[in-house]
């Protein structure tokens, strides 16, 4: 194993410590405060991530007809395949949101792990090299994990019941769900065709309490709901890259470095597990007094998960430019869930569109010529409210790192400026910044000879 190997797998591992104590500070039950607060986090699964890497978070969200040979693509399985080099990634993002009410206005901020990637091609291209030996079937494989969806909200309602009392409702809720994913993908020439295995975790904690307002010594009610989520899910996708050629004065055809690639990916709907443990209590605080209504422990249930798709066109010209657009829908109103069985959700749909322009990549005296610009924009609607959509603007940059050996990695980072905005109620302005690294090694799988 190469000392660049050994360092991929070092990063692996503390990044995954990394990971286990941020998950932790998610999942922690009980009325302990969560680590940011967004009120629309109670529906649904939370808040959903987008699962992207940086540099395509940086173009718009675009990832359907999106494929690099140094980097990964997180959710379409099919370009893996086009990976020329071994590339693990990882990502960090911070959040800064603004709610807006009629009440008034209020501030949080959200930090998180984003993703950690290790894809590889199982068959070498400098053993083709050196082995002058051509093929048009190529394998690439993949791990990953990145979260799913998180949840953190403290709301407060405050309620007339006459002639009984007035109440105030807290609401608390932290966790989420994460996936962990084995990819893999097959190209032969131009057409590639890949699929995701994804392991379905995590814990959510909801839980309110009824506060009576103008009776004396009452017992406050409180209803703490814990479900860990389980599930073994797939997606699939495909890509097919057309190259432009032009004809030679000998007959032979060349290739120019432009393309246009065509991408889709998707999933039919599917099946979770649910554990799920149920406590309603009286707490007096004045006795104090505790009185426990209602426990329930290991709960079973069962749900389903929206089938959904995304197709998108991609034109690209070989270190200079990208530009394409994206369109995707999900079914959101095949959503269902026993922990929670009367909730509703609602189909969405989301378009997406972007570029990327490098100046100069052979530039040798202007670092910044080589680096890579993105800019983009999205709209889409949320499953959690009828009518709620979210839209945004994108930028981001990828900057080079020139290894030993010529290698080529990448720090990538993608500035999200968006909206959250319902029929009526709440809004969220919010700004979110993503910051990834790639680290290539071509080494993998390397056949050495020895004369």
């Amino acid at each position: 194993m190469s000392n660049t190997q050994r360092s991929f797998f070092l990063i692996w591992i503390g990044l995954m410590g990394m990971f286990s104590t941020v998950n932790a500070q998610f999942t922690t039950p009980g009325f302990d405060s969560p680590t940011f607060n967004s009120p629309y986090s109670r529906l649904g699964l939370g808040n959903l991530t987008t699962r992207q890497n940086a540099a395509t978070l940086g173009m718009g969200r675009m990832s359907a007809a999106w494929q690099d040979p140094l980097q990964a693509n997180l959710l379409n399985p099919a370009a893996l395949a086009f990976l020329r080099t071994a590339s693990f990634e990882g990502a960090l993002f911070a959040q800064y949101t603004r709610l807006l009410g009629v009440e008034g206005t209020d501030v949080a901020w959200n930090g998180n792990l984003a993703y950690l990637s290790l894809a590889f091609p199982l068959i070498n291209p400098l053993n083709r090299m050196l082995e002058n030996r051509q093929t048009p079937f190529n394998w690439a494989m993949s791990l990953s994990l990145a979260p799913y969806s998180s949840v953190g909200y403290i709301v407060s309602a405050q309620a007339e019941i006459p002639p009984m009392d007035t109440i105030k409702n807290h609401f608390l809720g932290s966790g989420g769900l994460y996936t962990l994913s084995w990819g893999n993908a097959w190209r032969f020439k131009n057409f590639a065709a890949g699929i995701h295995l994804n392991w379905l975790f995590g814990k959510i904690a909801s839980n309110r309490q009824v506060e009576f307002i103008t009776l004396q010594s009452p017992y406050h009610n409180i209803f703490v709901d814990d479900t860990a989520y389980r599930g073994l899910q797939w997606k699939g996708g495909l890509q097919y890259r057309y190259d432009f050629k032009t004809t030679q004065a000998d007959g032979t055809q060349e290739s120019t470095g432009k393309s246009l690639v065509l991408g889709i990916y998707g999933q039919s709907s599917q099946s979770f597990r649910t554990d799920s443990e149920v406590r309603r209590m009286g707490v007096n605080n004045s006795l104090p007094d505790t009185d426990t209504v209602l426990n329930i422990v290991n709960q079973q249930g069962t749900g389903t998960l929206p089938s959904s798709f995304s197709v998108g066109m991609m034109y690209q010209v070989v270190n200079k430019l990208r530009i394409g657009a994206e369109y995707g829908q999900s079914q959101w109103s095949q959503y269902r869930n026993d922990a929670k069985p009367n909730e509703q959700l609602y189909d969405t749909w989301h378009f997406s569109a972007g570029m990327e322009i490098t100046p100069n990549y052979q530039s040798y005296n202007n670092y910044f010529a080589r680096a890579r610009y993105r800019l983009g924009l999205f709209f889409q609607t949320d499953p959690r409210v009828s009518g709620m959509k979210e839209r945004g603007i994108t930028l981001g940059a990828g900057f080079p790192v020139i290894k030993p050996r010529q290698e080529v990695s990448w720090l990538n980072f993608a500035l999200e400026i968006g909206q959250t905005v319902p029929p009526s109620g709440l809004k969220e302005n919010w700004v979110r910044l993503t910051f990834g690294f790639t680290l290539n090694d071509n080494t993998w799988f390397f056949k050495r000879k020895f004369n």
